[in-house]
């Protein structure tokens, strides 16, 4: 008896058991037809109790499917047999959303007229008109708009349809969001307009609608930057005029680092410094160390060779740098110490050198495609040199010695590192060790101004 109950038992359980697995086919099944448009499928597994509202591994829906390639007819089959119209995926992207980012004009149509939420946000608080603006659907936007979209609303990281717009240069968006209440100087919350985001992707046309419609010249970012100074770091020479001939300051009071010839001196945009001046701005003589650098370093020639490091403040503005260098010999080198005409000294000698240099960087441009952020040219300075040593097994010390020398060489600069290479006169005193000197030196650079953020990237795109 108990034998024919245990396998009753395991009978029930394996009719169950299939019973799931035809089942979980089934809806597998659904899944792919309705992302292929295979309607007589999805009819057929629909009379066969397959799951309308199945979902997989990323719980995308047969109706998002279907909205998103654009099969109408599916998606209409769906709805009518009371699919879940507002389901989500694991980004929380609906029927709706996946159709307009597919721009399923149709679809989207006829979802909202069954009531779809117009305005349902994904997991970065983007929504359909969003992306129907960032990707540049005219028609789509349009058809949002007039079904209720609001034209500003913003995503998590605050971006609006304008914002992306004026990014994108689309003037024909740009003047429907405006025309449907659009807010022209709305900001983002690092205090980015959609000015400031057509300067940065100099987007020309959209930055003389929205001038034209009456942006503020004015209004400045979290960190004080004006679309002027943003043009002007950018080098969008034609954006500069623009908004200087809208009435932007030239001359804004906001300190040294942060005027538009300012920032166009330390980005080395050499048209905008000449546009600004034309225009009456005052560049004010001081040097701006707005980078700390740091690096290995070496002076050397036949007789002799010092290894160490160099820190230093680097100026982008007036092209000056104040460094400190510290090298040394890694051994003991032989000398000769002149006691009189006919007696010399041998020693084993050990020296150091301390330096504080001031340099002056003159740029050479050798093409005019060279990007902004790499330099180079000649390089002039004078430092002032302390050396100390000793010598081995001996309580005698050489003479330390503190003077001062000209230095001039070439330099290679990148937006982080620079390279340089210069002659120096460095009299040590030391019997039959030349003066003539080489010294190389490789840095690296960490800016220490809190410059804008330049990158425009819209991260749920």
């Amino acid at each position: 008896m108990n034998r024919i109950f245990i396998k009753l038992l395991f009978s029930l359980i394996f009719v169950i058991f299939s019973g799931s697995i035809f089942a979980q086919d089934k809806n597998i099944d659904l899944l792919i037809a309705a992302d292929k448009g295979d309607e007589e499928a999805v009819i057929k597994l629909l009379l066969d109790s397959a799951d309308i509202n199945a979902r997989s591994v990323e719980d995308v829906t047969p109706l998002i499917y279907a909205a998103q390639n654009g099969h109408l007819n599916i998606v209409k089959i769906l709805v009518y047999n009371k699919a879940n119209i507002e389901a989500y995926s694991t980004q929380k992207t609906t029927a709706l959303m996946a159709a307009a980012i597919n721009n399923r004009t149709e679809v989207v149509d006829y979802l909202i007229k069954e009531g779809a939420k117009i305005q349902a946000r994904d997991l970065y608080g983007a929504n359909a008109l969003l992306y129907a603006v960032a990707y540049n659907y005219f028609i789509m936007s349009d058809m949002l708009i007039f079904y209720g979209a609001n034209p500003n609303s913003k995503s998590n990281d605050s971006i609006s349809p304008l914002m992306i717009a004026a990014m994108n240069n689309d003037t024909a968006i740009c003047n429907l969001l405006l025309r449907s209440g659009a807010k022209i100087n709305d900001a983002n919350q690092y205090g980015y307009t959609a000015m400031m985001y057509a300067v940065l992707n100099n987007s020309k046309e959209a930055s003389k609608l929205l001038l034209d419609i009456g942006a503020n010249t004015e209004l400045s970012n979290n960190n004080s930057f004006t679309p002027l100074c943003m043009a002007a770091e950018k080098g969008n020479l034609e954006i500069a005029e623009m908004l200087i001939g809208k009435g932007a300051a030239v001359n804004i009071k906001v300190p040294n680092y942060k005027r538009p010839i300012t920032i166009a001196q330390i980005s080395n945009q050499t048209k905008l410094v000449k546009l600004l001046k034309q225009k009456g701005a005052k560049s004010l003589p001081f040097p701006i160390y707005n980078k700390v650098s740091f690096g290995i370093a070496s002076s050397f020639n036949l007789d002799d060779i010092l290894f160490g490091g160099e820190l230093g403040l680097n100026d982008d503005k007036l092209k000056t740098s104040i460094n400190f260098d510290f090298l040394t010999r890694l051994g003991y080198k032989r000398i000769l110490e002149n006691i009189n005409d006919t007696v010399s000294y041998q020693f084993w000698e050990k020296r150091s050198l301390l330096s504080l240099n001031f340099e002056k960087r003159f740029n050479i441009r050798i093409s005019k495609t060279q990007p902004n952020n790499k330099e180079q040219g000649i390089l002039v300075g004078v430092k002032g040199y302390y050396t100390y040593g000793k010598y081995s097994g001996s309580t005698k010390k050489p003479e330390s010695i503190l003077f001062v020398a000209p230095q001039i060489g070439i330099f290679m600069k990148g937006a982080f590192t620079e390279m340089k290479i210069y002659y120096e006169y460095q009299d040590f005193k030391s019997y039959k060790v030349s003066p003539h000197r080489v010294n190389i030196a490789l840095k690296f650079d960490i800016p220490l101004k809190n410059n804008m953020a330049s990158s425009t990237k819209i991260d749920w795109l």
